[in-house]
């Protein structure tokens, strides 16, 4: 695949402000390693219809900027750390069910 073994997906989380050199550069690291880019854009609760397509509108930028590499785009509302983390958990509990259980098994014995 890539030179880099391993690394399947990059989760790049996103604000309004995505900087054009930023994106390049991720896009350099994905090519290399042969990933898919996650872009995670970091709302405010929504408000409408207009939301959901403006949000929309800013990943299809951000995905454009990186040309050739494989994007998956995702929304989530709120701040941006509990949003980030939100997202790993369900990640991590939709793609390594055995993680997840034994994650839970030690929270609970704690």
């Amino acid at each position: 695949m890539g030179t880099t073994p391993g690394v399947r997906r990059l989760l790049v989380p996103l604000t309004d402000g995505a900087d054009e050199a930023t994106l390049q550069a991720i896009a350099d690291v994905a090519r290399g390693a042969g990933s898919v880019v996650r872009l995670l854009y970091i709302r405010p609760l929504p408000s409408g219809a207009a939301s959901e397509a403006e949000s929309a509108s800013h990943l299809d930028a951000a995905a454009s900027s990186l040309g050739d590499i494989p994007v998956e785009r995702v929304v989530r509302f709120g701040d941006l750390e509990t949003a980030v983390l939100g997202f790993q958990r369900f990640c991590i509990h939709r793609s390594r069910p055995d993680v997840a259980r034994l994650k839970i098994r030690q929270r609970v014995r704690a």
